[in-house]
């Protein structure tokens, strides 16, 4: 009888083992909006030729691990819209031209992530990797679109800097700034031409958090 109380004692115990070390994992989904444009001493932004941002989409998933009661490490896995908006200024409204150059990425942040009750704030390193681009021409009166995958580099280095709420549910609610940290450009000769891109997102972690 003895034995197998000890048994029994000692499965219990290693389910209970378990149970919390699975508890240090939780996944969650998220989604949000894009806010991109290049920066560099090579992106025009004068009277002729205005660089703005261009409004895309991001999502994927997620997985929060825990480290210590304050802290986390979040690596992700994230399509996100980036690219650019440029208006080229013109007397004539007929001829006057809007460029938006179109970049989708395969993102990849691995952010540590400090937290408090309901607020955190995170930062780290983020690797992309290019899976298309497309730049559309519009005027007054057509509009032309090209495919120009070939003008940017495979994949982008750069980091993330982010804060937000999150609830015990495992509701959240964040804010996250990417800067490329590399110029995109493939031509030759290279342009001083980064990625820069702000994100308003919203997501929740299953079996919520602490």
């Amino acid at each position: 009888m003895k034995k197998h109380l000890l048994t029994l004692a000692l499965l219990a115990g290693g389910a209970t083992a378990a149970h919390a070390q699975t508890q240090r994992v939780h996944f969650g989904l998220k989604a949000g909006i894009s806010f991109a444009r290049f920066v560099g001493s090579d992106v025009p932004d004068n009277n002729l030729v205005t660089t703005q941002y261009r409004v895309g989409l991001s999502g994927g998933g997620l997985a929060e691990i825990a480290l210590a009661q304050h802290w986390a490490v979040q690596p992700e896995v994230l399509y996100t819209s980036k690219g650019t908006k440029q208006i080229y200024n013109s007397a004539s409204t007929v001829n006057a031209l809007t460029s938006y150059q179109n970049l989708g990425y395969l993102d990849i942040p691995v952010l540590l992530k400090f937290k408090i009750p309901h607020f955190f704030v995170e930062a780290g390193p983020q690797l992309g990797v290019l899976l298309h681009a497309k730049q559309t021409v519009e005027s007054g009166i057509s509009s032309d679109e090209t495919e120009n995958r070939n003008a940017f580099k495979a994949s982008d280095l750069g980091y993330a800097l982010g804060l937000g709420v999150q609830d015990t549910n495992g509701l959240l609610l964040g804010v996250r700034y990417n800067g490329g940290l590399v110029n995109n450009t493939a031509t030759t000769p290279q342009l001083s031409r980064r990625n820069s891109t702000f994100h308003l997102y919203v997501g929740y972690v299953f079996g919520g958090t602490k």
